[in-house]
């Protein structure tokens, strides 16, 4: 991978801060900003470094900050940010456990040009440093994952910013019920996405207000949701008749109740999310889905009434337009397998999103040839998840990374068929891939997992459970993948700890590696080899026999 020289410039200096001196006046504001990124990103906002960073990075011209997970960065940081008067349009704090009300306050205030909010699992947020949040360009705030915040600071919140058309409070659960009620009074019409996802108190009076006041809302996520019933569904469903995405998953609640509601789903639906969600009747499923024409996203994961003939049926309606499809998560008893299966390949030419994970049975989508056979459709396909289909037929596989080109992401976990020999093709002809997944795959090696880094612009690796990777693996991505952001390498005890932590070192981006290793040999021992200039285990090499020291004079020895 050949990397720009603005990106080696600033990977010199976040490397060596302390020691270039006046760095700060050469480089311009977008530079500033990714550099900033870049040092919260590898923590270093320390003591020793914090001075020069504010002093040469801290501007007022400064548009946008974002710090990810990096418990440096605390309410004086934002104090000292704050002092440079900029106008931020942009502000991302996420996962930052230190900053709390006061240093939210202080970089909110009187940031009357921002236009996007993000505070994201910050556990000592409660709401109070939300009050001076006043801007009229406002329109996204997501504050998922702050778990102590209060309800009382939102009516200010949509008083003050009433163009916010974008709101986030997924698995915010101290919020009380009546705060739906609240953002709905303050936002009306202009609120176009909600998302609650996880929410414990959102009920049919939340959506009731919902309905009344936020006609043209275009969005609403209630994943995992289990306060509403059917009555609150009806209500929106009468009411916001622009409704573009709706996503019920895992709302099991809904499988108690009259399920007619799935008849009046909006016709206006592009995107619709039932994953795990236990309707009785298989008529209505058939039928509710059956009328959205306008569908190009529909994900059915885990349904146990989906049968073969109900699957061909509503593709035969709905699948022309489909782009991303996800199915599968059967329970041991489903009908779907591979006869059924054949109607993705018949009703759906334009598919780029293609999830078909765990079914329980004996698949081997030998009906998916003729799709990846066709130059066109092949390449369309963006993204396939094919996880533990461990009876794939072997030539599909091969199809896949011979014919589909545009591949950005694969999930092959649990495939044992899946080889070196399919991984180095993979890597010849699907030079976007980005996220690739082999986890399990035992019959894998380096020369496969190698080509790949080698090859593609990884992101996201997970080669977890291949036991036989080396450091060679960890080598080629710090040469060649320098914006990798997740590697999954749990029980592969041959990558040494040292080689992991010199790729956290090198990567661009804040990595995230889990290398757990169960069992590991208390007496477990990392060397480097000075002859390869691999880490590797020292304890498994054989002990060499030791030369025995002959005491005697010369003539003694001679006789040997």
């Amino acid at each position: 991978m050949v990397l720009r020289l603005v990106d080696l410039s600033l990977e010199v200096i976040s490397s060596n801060p302390r020691y270039i001196e006046l760095y700060g006046r050469f480089l311009t504001t977008d530079q500033k900003e990714t550099l900033l990124q870049r040092l919260a990103k590898h923590d270093q906002f320390t003591p020793a470094y914090l001075p020069g960073i504010i002093s040469q990075l801290f501007c007022q011209n400064l548009r946008k900050i974002f710090f990810f997970n990096n418990s440096q960065i605390d309410d004086n940081v934002l104090q000292q940010l704050a002092n440079t008067h900029c106008k931020l349009k942009r502000i991302c704090l996420h996962k930052c456990d230190k900053v709390t009300d006061v240093g939210v306050l202080s970089i909110t205030k009187n940031q009357n040009e921002l236009e996007w909010l993000e505070l994201r699992k910050l556990p000592l947020l409660n709401g109070n440093g939300l009050c001076e949040i006043r801007s009229a360009f406002l329109h996204r705030l997501d504050l998922r994952g702050c778990s102590n915040l209060e309800g009382n600071a939102f009516e200010e919140i949509v008083q003050n910013n009433p163009n916010i058309g974008s709101l986030v409070l997924s698995r915010c659960n101290s919020l009380p019920s009546t705060v739906y009620r609240t953002i709905a009074l303050g936002l009306r019409d202009q609120l176009k996405l909600l998302d609650v996802e996880g929410s414990e108190v959102f009920n049919d009076d939340s959506l009731e207000a919902i309905s009344q006041y936020c006609v043209n809302l275009l969005g609403l996520h209630l994943s995992g949701c289990s306060g509403f019933t059917s009555r609150g569904l009806e209500k929106l469903f009468t009411s916001c008749t622009r409704l573009e995405r709706l996503d019920l998953s895992y709302c099991n609640q809904l499988s108690a109740t009259d399920t007619s509601f799935f008849l009046r789903l909006p016709e206006s639906l592009s995107v619709l999310m039932l994953s795990g969600v236990q309707l009785k009747e298989a008529a209505i499923f058939t039928q509710g889905i059956s009328r959205l024409k306008n569908i190009q996203n529909l994900e059915i994961c885990g349904i146990e009434l989906l049968k073969e003939d109900t699957l061909r049926e509503i593709l035969q309606q709905i699948g022309a337009n489909l782009l991303h499809f996800n199915i599968g998560g059967f329970f041991r008893g489903s009908e779907v397998a591979d006869k059924g299966l054949e109607a993705i390949t018949k009703y759906c030419p334009k598919l780029e999103f293609l999830g078909m994970s765990i079914f329980s049975r004996m698949v081997h989508l030998k009906g998916f040839l003729p799709m990846l056979e066709e130059p066109a459709r092949a390449q369309r396909i963006k993204t396939l998840c094919l996880s533990s289909l461990k009876s794939i037929d072997l030539h599909v596989l091969h199809s896949i990374v011979t014919q589909c080109s545009n591949l950005e992401c694969l999930v092959l976990a649990g495939i044992d068929s899946v080889d070196d020999d399919l991984l180095v093709s993979l890597s010849i002809n699907c030079l976007n891939l980005q996220h690739l997944n082999v986890k399990g795959c035992k019959m894998i090696t380096d020369r496969g997992v190698c080509a790949v880094a080698a090859r593609c612009p990884l992101r996201v690796l997970v080669v977890s459970g291949v036991a036989r990777l080396t450091d060679r693996v960890v080598f080629t991505l710090i040469n060649c993948c320098a914006y990798l952001k997740e590697l999954y390498c749990a029980g592969c005890g041959l990558i040494s700890p040292v080689a992991v932590r010199y790729l956290k070192d090198r990567c661009f981006n804040r990595l995230f590696v889990d290398h757990t290793i169960p069992g590991t040999a208390s007496d477990l021992l990392m060397a480097k080899n000075l002859d390869t200039g691999e880490f590797v285990r020292a304890d498994l090499i054989p002990a060499i026999p030791a030369i025995p020291v002959i005491m005697g004079s010369r003539d003694d020895v001679n006789q040997f």
